[in-house]
């Protein structure tokens, strides 16, 4: 191509913030930057320009007319912007200028046109194109349609005396809206110069400016240190070319009195005092015709004398617009309030990155604020997860994330989020120039606090015992006594709620508070310096005590899943009491567990009730009886549901025994209940009988539905196992009805999911699916995680006897985690060993020997007969297809020996498949090898059946 001399037109770019995509992007910034160069190189060739130089980032280029220059920089942007991602986070700023330069020497001579193109370039923000008079006198008739222009007027360039007219592209293929342009004679404002990087906040900014526009005042409300004012300079900074007088920021922190405020005011607009008038008149006649954005920044402490000025000066001022930055809104007329969140918060319980912390707010933050102080420092594999529990436990709070970012200087990561618990001595140390409350993080809050009466004083720091929010109920319950009474409360939370200390948010129709840790632990300390924390620790207990006790019956009622919602709700504060209660009063420890005891079953907690039960047990040797024996109980119906079925028994007819001998015949009756349950695992079916008639007679005379269809249920699954299929079926059914009755939903499910057992024996495959979907669909509702996990492993287990594997495991492993999480081992055995008979059947014998063992040794732990066979089952089918007759001939003796002594489920369906076995190994081995492998698998132990299958191997 014909190298452009002459009269030239120059297009230059360069990436900015490189250095921060460096340090963000370190492991793939090589390709972010070939990605970028080639982007550039084939916009600016394919519209007929010629790359004369590159340094580091930027390119310089020349063209022989305006227009392709203009060309090549839209498309330019246009592809950078399409190919924008997190992985690509790259924005070029681009210069273009005509002038005159000769082509010497492989390089131009021309430095006025060469530095006046540097020049422009250097004044324009990343995206953006701007572009000289020169330039815009040869286009804007070529271009008409295309393209527009925005026109800046004259500015001024750095080293350049005559100011230039420049102008911006706009296009609607590239992004066109743009903070001021940076050259040195901007429209007037006093905006204070922000010496470190905006992060994040595009959200934000995007509503503010859509609000801004049908409003004159705008006030943006949030707890301190969540970036206010620096948001409200970065506003404002965008919107300088919009007032024709100028953008204003007026610090009122510092002011101690109110009739400072228009001093202030009239001091940043430069307005001469007349003593002759009153000041406000003064301002107002100065103002009146003006184009002018004026910023209140910190109005909190001042706020009613603000509420008069703001609303007379914009009354009298038609051109005026007025931004204001508070922890609590003004409350006048015309006001539009915005409240400004926390920055995004990484989430803690999904795995941590370090590419999913470059795309979050707070990680961000931290980390620009770590490398201003430590330039070496960067997010790894190593400290991901702390930086994100850092920024986590800090609420997202700027200000808190910057004084943490600070002390990388000498901690590692991992250090300071180990000292947040002392977090107002650790966050020290801000910059010398900020304001004093702005240097630590208890002087923020201490600022905040002292603006509070002393009511609000007292409600604030006794709502710091909340954990997880609260109710206005809860807070008048438990934060009232002779100091601060109830009917106040609902006046000072709604106080505090206005001064940004406490959030309100809506959960299942309710209206619940919070407040940010940060908070709460400065309040804790205020509280436990009171002396008060104990009395209102115990007002709390009460309060969630009482919530607890009333849910014992209101989770097996009408309103089942209503108590569910609403204790889940409460249970961070419910923890919290266990906690309390435990170091402090035993007594009640234990009374609270038992409270929790239906809840606890209800939502699958084995585990963690048992923790709690077997706590209470161990310090409450002398308990009242009653209580004690309701805590026993519990105690061993979770371990049934741990498959501990000898431990399980024992505490279930020692509190039996307890029950009967206090009369207790609601506890006799729930005991036996439990006891038939274990039977039904144990296939003891002489004992079910037994336990279950005794229960049941109980049951009757207390006229308790609940227990009179658990039992029907029990007795129902053991006919089952024993394939009495139709006597099974009028058992399931008649305590289905009974459960639709009494609006059970959890125990419907459950017998839902009985009946959709019986139609999978009986080989009705469609019928067993729509029973264990709709079983599946109440558990989800009610968030039972057993029964969830049950549901899809019944669901695994049809589509595993439909050949759809697939589909079968994606159910099945679902199963496995959930059970695993829950520690149910009595149902995890179940879907590991389907996943071994699908790795069986597709040949991955390896994983298919890793499930039958793992099914194996737990059914054998557990006292799981039937499991324990299946999986011998399997482990006798892969020798088979070995043509190990022999191995296979002693694993399926054991397996047939296993099957019959379970007493379980021998459908005709499992005799035949029996029938099938011998036969074909009979077919492979002589009578005589037949009998004696046969003996031999007999008399094997389960651990010599392991060792034996491991041979296979």
């Amino acid at each position: 191509m014909n190298i452009p001399s002459g009269i030239v037109t120059f297009l230059f770019t360069d990436i900015e913030g490189s250095t921060r995509l460096a340090q963000e992007f370190h492991d793939s910034y090589v390709d972010i930057l070939t990605k970028h160069d080639n982007i550039l190189k084939e916009a600016i060739e394919l519209n007929n320009g010629f790359i004369f130089k590159k340094v580091g980032d930027a390119f310089c280029s020349s063209f022989e007319n305006a227009s392709d220059a203009v060309n090549a920089a839209v498309e330019i942007q246009r592809r950078l912007s399409e190919n924008h991602s997190k992985e690509f986070d790259v924005k070029v700023r681009i210069g273009i200028h005509t002038g005159n330069a000769e082509y010497v020497n492989e390089d131009y001579a021309g430095y006025v046109t060469l530095s006046r193109v540097h020049r422009i370039m250097s004044v324009a923000h990343g995206g953006q194109v701007i572009i000289t008079a020169e330039v815009y006198d040869s286009v804007k008739e070529l271009q008409e349609g295309k393209i527009s222009f925005r026109d800046f007027g004259k500015r001024k360039l750095k080293d350049i005396v005559i100011p230039e007219h420049i102008y911006q592209i706009v296009s609607q293929e590239i992004h066109s809206d743009f903070p001021p342009l940076k050259s040195l004679d901007a429209r007037l404002n006093n905006l204070p110069i922000q010496l470190s990087n905006f992060i994040g906040r595009e959200k934000e900014i995007e509503d503010i400016r859509k609000l801004f526009s049908g409003t004159r005042l705008l006030t943006l409300i949030g707890f301190g240190g969540t970036g206010k004012t620096r948001l409200s300079i970065h506003i404002a900074s965008n919107l300088i070319d919009e007032f024709a007088n100028g953008v204003w920021f007026v610090e009122l922190a510092q002011l101690s009195e109110p009739t400072y405020i228009l001093q202030e005011i009239a001091s940043v607009l430069s307005i001469a005092n007349d003593k002759k008038r009153d000041l406000f008149d003064v301002v107002t006649d100065f103002l009146r015709a003006k184009e002018v954005l004026l910023i209140l920044d910190n109005c909190e402490h001042l706020i009613l004398e603000c509420a008069r000025i703001v609303e007379g000066l914009l009354e009298q001022c038609p051109k005026l617009k007025i931004i204001i930055t508070s922890r609590e809104s003004l409350r006048i007329f015309g006001e539009t309030i915005y409240q400004v969140p926390a920055l995004s918060l990484p989430d803690i319980k999904k795995d941590i990155t370090v590419d999913s912390l470059t795309r979050n707010e707070s990680a961000k933050l931290f980390t620009d604020r770590a490398i201003a102080v430590r330039n070496d420092f960067k997010i790894t594999d190593v400290n991901a997860r702390s930086v994100a529990e850092l920024c986590f436990q800090l609420d997202g709070i700027p200000l808190a994330i910057e004084l943490a970012a600070a002390r990388v200087k000498v901690l590692p990561v991992e250090k300071i989020l180990e000292r947040l618990s002392d977090r107002f001595k650790l966050l020290t140390g801000g910059k010398r120039n900020q304001l004093p409350r702005q240097q630590t993080l208890r002087a923020l809050i201490d600022w905040s606090y002292d603006l509070l009466s002393e009511q609000e004083k007292l409600l604030c720091m006794r709502l710091s015992v909340f954990t997880g929010g609260w109710t206005l109920e809860a807070a008048e319950k438990v934060c009232s006594d002779d100091e601060l009474d109830e009917s106040d409360i609902l006046d000072l939370l709604g106080s505090l709620t206005d001064k940004s200390l406490v959030k309100v948010f809506e959960s299942d129709q309710n209206l619940r508070h919070s407040m940010l840790e940060t908070i709460k632990q400065y309040g804790n300390e205020k509280l436990t310096e009171s002396g008060k924390k104990n009395s209102i620790q115990l007002n709390k207990f009460n309060f969630f005590y009482q919530l607890a006790e009333d849910s014992e019956s209101g989770l097996t009622g009408t309103e089942q899943r209503e108590w569910i919602k609403r204790i889940t709700s409460e249970y961070d504060n419910i923890r919290d009491c266990l906690k309390w209660s435990q170091e402090n009063d035993p007594v009640c420890f234990l009374k609270m567990c038992v409270a929790l005891g239906k809840f606890w079953e209800l939502r699958s907690n084995f585990t963690e009730g048992l923790e709690y039960f077997q706590k209470s047990l161990e310090r409450n040797e002398n308990a009242e009886p009653l209580f004690k024996a309701k805590a026993i109980y519990w105690t061993g119906f979770f371990l049934i549901n741990q498959g501990k079925y000898m431990e399980a028994k024992k505490y279930l007819n020692q509190c039996l025994e307890m029950f009967r001998l206090l009369g207790y015949q609601n506890g006799v009756a729930i005991s036996l209940l439990s006891l038939g349950t274990l039977s039904v695992f144990e296939s003891d079916y002489k004992n079910l009988k037994e336990v279950s008639d005794e229960s049941l007679k109980v049951s009757y005379l207390l006229n308790n539905r609940s227990y009179i269809a658990r039992n029907l249920q029990n007795i129902g699954l053991g006919l089952m196992q024993q394939s009495k299929h139709n006597e099974a079926r009028e058992k399931l059914e008649e305590c289905l009805s009974i459960y639709r009755e009494i609006n059970d939903s959890v125990q419907l499910a459950k017998a839902i999911g009985n009946i959709g057992a019986l139609e999978y024996l009986s080989g009705n495959y469609e019928k067993a699916i729509a029973a264990f979907e709709e079983s599946l669909r109440i558990r989800n509702e009610l968030g039972d995680r057993q029964g969830i996990g049950i549901a899809l492993n019944n669901l695994g287990s049809v589509a595993y006897m439909q050949k759809d594997f697939e589909r079968s495991e994606q159910f099945l492993e679902e199963s496995v985690e959930i059970m695993k999480e829950l520690g149910d081992r009595r149902v995890y055995v179940t879907p590991v060993n389907t996943l071994g008979s699908i790795a069986n059947d597709r040949g991955d014998f390896p994983r298919a020997i890793r499930m039958f063992t793992e099914s194996m040794l737990v059914s054998n732990e557990i006292g799981d007969k039937y499991t324990m066979a299946k999986s011998l089952e399997g482990f006798a089918d892969i020798f088979m297809k070995h043509k190990m007759y022999k191995e296979g001939c002693m694993m399926a003796a054991k397996y047939i020996l296993l099957l019959e002594s379970s007493n379980k489920n021998l459908i005709e369906a499992e005799l035949l498949r029996i029938s099938e076995i011998k036969e074909r190994l009979k077919a492979n081995l002589s009578e005589a090898d037949y009998e004696k492998y046969l003996k031999a698998g007999e008399e094997m132990t389960i651990e010599e059946s392991v060792e034996y299958a491991s041979a296979i191997n």
